[in-house]
């Protein structure tokens, strides 16, 4: 993906032209694997295969590629590293990553994931619960422990 990404950077579209398009005519004309310095182009190539290894969709059940794929950039690559880890820490390692893109539909998303459950079954209880959770950590109180009254 990142190894896409980078060749798009360099994309100049033509009128009705598509990066795939664009990809072919590079290879075509012998630049596709020159178009980026190699040490670049080997580290990309090992990104990618390593996300398309652990196959965007199979991290855990409930989570897409999108999220699966965040997941990947931040270190969290297996389900066993994402369950010991829990939902609030993920998130929050998500959030720190990219504050902007990242929102609270991913905490759900994360919850739900790990308890096997659709994000929309979530009621406003466990939100609440885990805004708590988020505020604690935030401060760096542990999350078992009750926010002080």
């Amino acid at each position: 993906m990142r190894a896409v990404l980078a060749l798009a950077e360099t994309f100049r579209p033509e009128p009705g032209s598509r990066l795939k398009d664009f990809l072919a005519r590079l290879a075509a004309r012998g630049r596709g694997r020159r178009a980026l310095p190699e040490e670049r182009r080997l580290e990309l190539s090992r990104k990618l295969d390593h996300v398309q290894a652990t196959d965007a969709t199979r991290l855990i059940p409930g989570l897409g590629p999108k999220s699966t794929a965040w997941l990947a950039e931040v270190g969290i690559d297996t389900p066993e590293v994402l369950r010991e880890m829990g939902a609030v820490a993920a998130y929050l390692r998500l959030k720190h990553w990219n504050p902007r893109l990242v929102t609270l539909n991913a905490l759900w998303g994360l919850h739900a994931a790990l308890a096997g459950i659709p994000w929309t079954a979530i009621d406003a209880s466990t939100k609440e619960r885990l805004l708590a959770e988020v505020r604690a950590a935030k401060h760096g109180r542990s999350r078992h422990r009750q926010p002080c009254t």
